[in-house]
């Protein structure tokens, strides 16, 4: 903390031109990824968005293992922060069309950039609406304003323990439901959903509940917090009463042994009856 005080401190002291300068220096800072099939470039002017894109295979394996075994068609990334998983899935197949949702204001600028960065504006269209059950004004808590946050709340005062959310950030922001979306805007029906968005998935699947009764959804990827036992049986009750089955329960040695050890993605495909 001392060494970031003395930064501020001596940018604090230099005329608005070399401000300027370190901040065009920092703002066009790029991470380029590379696999077997790409190269992905990001958006990285700072620590955590830095952590973000060289830990993009690590990670989560099994969402970039998903996306490769199972999405096509309508791809709906809700929660998608700065977009890994949504240009990952936009790159593998030209074809596919990926929504994704993200209200973050900090991470709206870097989500945008990352989609330009890798050629990816024709088959990936943003929505900056939060989902959850109903719509109207309700508040976004943030856990901090760096690019790249995550853990944030929308309309509830908990957050992914399901613990009192006691945030300094925060903003009124307008948020709506799946159905209302899909009813009055005419959104094409998704065919695979990642929902990840720290502590009200069980909303967002309510918000949506006569939309995912229809065959088109076919697998929904939700990330679950063991130690929210309220929410995680809400959860799996859910997806047993509108005929989703869990093909798998898994997450990324990153977790193993961390604060989020009880963190896992939940892989449900739709059993056609």
């Amino acid at each position: 903390m001392k060494e970031k005080d003395t930064l501020v401190q001596i940018i604090s002291e230099l005329d608005q031109t070399h401000q300027s300068y370190i901040y065009e220096y920092l703002m066009g800072h790029i991470t380029t990824v590379t696999n077997t099939n790409n190269n992905y470039k990001f958006h990285t002017p700072n620590s955590l968005l830095k952590y973000r894109a060289n830990t993009f295979f690590t990670k989560e394996p099994e969402t970039i293992e998903w996306i490769d075994n199972y999405v096509d068609g309508v791809f709906w990334d809700i929660g998608a922060n700065i977009g890994l998983y949504s240009i990952y899935a936009a790159k593998k197949d030209k074809d596919i069309t990926v929504y994704s949702f993200e209200p973050s204001s900090t991470n709206i600028y870097t989500l945008t950039k990352n989609i330009i960065l890798n050629e990816c504006s024709r088959n990936i269209k943003v929505i900056t609406m939060p989902l959850t059950n109903s719509s109207g004004f309700q508040k976004l808590n943030l856990q901090n304003m760096e690019e790249g946050n995550a853990l944030n709340a929308f309309g509830v005062n908990y957050d992914y323990n399901g613990d009192e959310f006691n945030s300094e950030c925060s903003y009124f922001t307008y948020g709506t439901s799946i159905a209302h979306l899909i009813d009055k805007f005419d959104l094409e029906m998704p065919n695979h959903i990642k929902i990840d968005v720290d502590g009200i998935e069980h909303q967002i699947l309510e918000g949506g509940e006569n939309i995912l009764d229809d065959d088109a959804v076919r697998t929904i990827q939700l990330e679950i917090n063991e130690d929210f036992v309220a929410q995680k049986e809400k959860i799996l009750r859910f997806m047993d009463n509108h005929n989703f089955k869990i093909v798998h329960r898994k997450q990324g040695p990153e977790f193993v042994g961390s604060k989020y050890q009880m963190m896992f993605n939940y892989l449900f495909e739709k059993s056609i009856v």
